[in-house]
């Protein structure tokens, strides 16, 4: 059998332990991939949030695979490459069809 450590580093009683069982318990969750991801953003782990959020696209479908391409791209942008968030955001409009990204309704 072939086990998976989820490493969720931060403060005690931040929510990030609650996440961690979550996502053992359910791996193939989108939703709890892309919480990963927002709280690996905010404390400004760009790499792991890039990470948790494609596997979270990978997961989905529609409009919350795109929403999480969505957050893939903002956060290359965020770190610095704006060309590969460019180009994950032709990939966004490519695989959702939608033509601008704004287009989404991301509630963060």
């Amino acid at each position: 059998m072939n086990k998976k450590i989820i490493l969720i580093m931060g403060l005690p009683g931040s929510g990030k332990t609650y996440l961690a069982e979550r996502l053992k318990k359910h791996p193939e969750d989108p939703e709890y991939w892309q919480m990963l991801g927002k709280v690996k953003q905010k404390n400004k782990d760009y790499p792991g949030a890039k990470v948790a959020f494609l596997k979270a696209a990978e997961l989905s479908s529609g409009t919350e695979q795109g929403e999480n391409l969505y957050f893939v791209a903002k956060l290359e942008v965020e770190s610095g490459d704006r060309v590969t968030g460019e180009s994950t955001l032709e990939l966004l409009k490519e695989k959702s069809g939608f033509s601008q990204p704004a287009e989404l309704a991301i509630n963060e």
